[in-house]
């Protein structure tokens, strides 16, 4: 099976819904509010690894934000989305940011 026919499959089971998120981490990692857990060694590093960013917050830094590659909108929480998804009608961003400033849509 190649690389991207398990990425593939992974996003087709997150996105039916058919996958569930663990009630609670394995020792050495934490829980994101959106039930990812992600290596404790990641908390408060600077960098928004929970897609809220929730493993930046009351770490008593600012996190900075990382630039985003050509073709990708960055989301006021940091995260990068592809441009397309910009002015979908659709909150990609967490916090809407892809959606502000839109025209209407038809």
């Amino acid at each position: 099976m190649s690389k991207n026919s398990i990425i593939l499959t992974i996003l087709c089971v997150w996105l039916t819904g058919t996958l569930s998120l663990p009630k609670e981490c394995m020792p050495g990692y934490f829980m994101c509010d959106t039930g990812l857990c992600i290596p404790d060694y990641l908390v408060c590093d600077g960098v928004y690894d929970c897609t809220t960013g929730y493993d930046e917050l009351d770490c008593g830094v600012t996190p900075q934000l990382q630039e985003c590659f050509e073709g990708y909108f960055q989301c006021a929480n940091g995260l990068c989305i592809p441009d397309f998804l910009v002015c979908d009608g659709v909150y990609d961003c967490v916090t809407g940011s892809d959606e502000i400033g839109c025209p209407p849509r038809n």
